[in-house]
């Protein structure tokens, strides 16, 4: 339990703190060096990122919305498969629910992978 507290909290906590100070120190030496090509390379980046969030955003919301679909349409198809289960061996509908299915968990897993692309 040490070692997950360790692993899992403080070690990134130091190493956030350690990146701060060292982005600190690096800004300062690029202010000191040109405050104004530090400021247009802040801008320039910061212009960038906004961007970056703006369009960003609009596929994540739209990722949402089919993540949140999907899994309650799989969780329809399952259910519907498991409560009709001897109808569906009765009636060897087993191919159509495995479909539907398929065409869920690849909707949902392509929609998750967009959105871990976009978080980096």
């Amino acid at each position: 339990q040490v070692q997950a507290i360790t692993a899992g909290v403080m070690l990134p906590l130091l190493q956030s703190i350690s990146g701060i100070i060292i982005g600190v120190f690096i800004v300062a030496a690029l202010f000191a060096l040109s405050s104004f090509i530090t400021f247009v390379i802040f801008a320039g980046l910061g212009a960038v990122y906004l961007a970056m969030s703006l369009v960003i955003r609009k596929h994540l919301k739209k990722n949402a919305q089919i993540i949140a679909s999907a899994q309650a349409e799989g969780i329809r198809s399952v259910q519907e498969g498991l409560g009709g289960i001897r109808d569906v061996i009765i009636n060897d509908t087993q191919p159509y629910f495995l479909l539907r299915y398929t065409e869920l968990d690849l909707r949902l897993q392509r929609a998750n992978a967009m959105n871990a692309l976009a978080a980096g």
